[in-house]
């Protein structure tokens, strides 16, 4: 087969691929998830929809980063492109969303808000700096994802919990809070000595927070999905629904908060049977 004809078959397998996501299945999970939070009672029931909800969360930050990867990637490496491995895709998430800003920056102004009619300063800012506490999100806790697989290794909690510091009078003073918790254990190794070694993980936030997070990275991942059809030529004479964040920035500023620890219990080794 010529390179002409790889070409073809792989942009059809693209046009299909984003033709086939179902960004509004993530929407309507997420409005269950919110609607049955703020009514239920009962704490057993809460807990299960809180890792629920952070597991949504996590789960679309991945999805989301890994067509940003595969958007800036020729047609022809799409296909593996789209199975990034995990090392490599949280690598990518780390070098060019959290540490340096770069690429996010590029990739909120001149792709995401290049639909957008508000591309002013303030927008970008908002947008740059939402997604990079997102991804920091991700780095902080992809192990949730592994836990959340395996029921046993996590498990949530309703109520308020906080962090504090010492002040030299002696006094103490909170630095954040949050008013939900979830409780995992990961292995993974040990980054200054390199060992494998199990955590214990604990993960503080507010519930409101991480679904309005959620519900931003939907927005991306759909814009983003629409853009991508575009460069296979779908879309091109149509208007889009495209999806805009919008958010009341005191109501906002209120669920600022959390934080995450993770305590080391056991080294691993590898035992040789004789």
């Amino acid at each position: 087969m010529v390179d002409t004809e790889v070409l073809q078959v792989v942009r059809r397998f693209k046009k299909e691929y984003y033709e086939q996501m179902d960004i509004d299945r993530l929407a309507h999970k997420l409005d269950r998830l919110t609607s049955r939070l703020d009514r239920l009672k009962d704490h057993k029931k809460l807990s299960s929809d809180l890792l629920d909800l952070y597991y949504l969360y996590l789960q679309t930050i991945e999805t989301l980063f890994i067509n940003v990867y595969t958007f800036c990637k020729k047609d022809r490496d799409f296909p593996i492109a789209i199975f990034i491995e995990n090392a490599k895709l949280k690598s990518f998430i780390k070098k060019e969303f959290v540490d340096c800003s770069k690429y996010s920056r590029y990739f909120i102004n001149d792709i995401i808000l290049s639909i957008h009619e508000d591309k002013s300063e303030i927008k970008k800012d908002q947008y740059h700096n939402l997604l990079k506490e997102c991804a920091k999100d991700y780095i902080d806790n992809y192990q949730l994802l592994n836990a959340y697989k395996h029921g046993a290794r996590a498990s949530a909690a309703v109520g308020s919990s906080y962090m504090s510091m010492k002040l030299p009078d002696g006094q103490f003073m909170k630095v954040t809070d949050g008013d939900a918790a979830i409780h995992y254990y990961s292995k993974e190794r040990d980054s200054k000595t390199g060992e494998k070694t199990i955590y214990e993980c604990n993960l503080v936030f507010k519930k409101d927070r991480v679904a309005g997070k959620t519900l931003f990275i939907i927005t991306l991942l759909q814009n983003l999905r629409l853009i991508s059809l575009k460069t296979v030529g779908v879309g091109l004479s149509n208007p889009q629904k495209y999806m805009y964040f919008q958010y009341d920035k005191d109501k906002w500023h209120e669920t600022f908060g959390g934080y995450s620890l993770k305590t080391g219990l056991f080294t691993v080794e590898k035992v040789n049977k004789k």
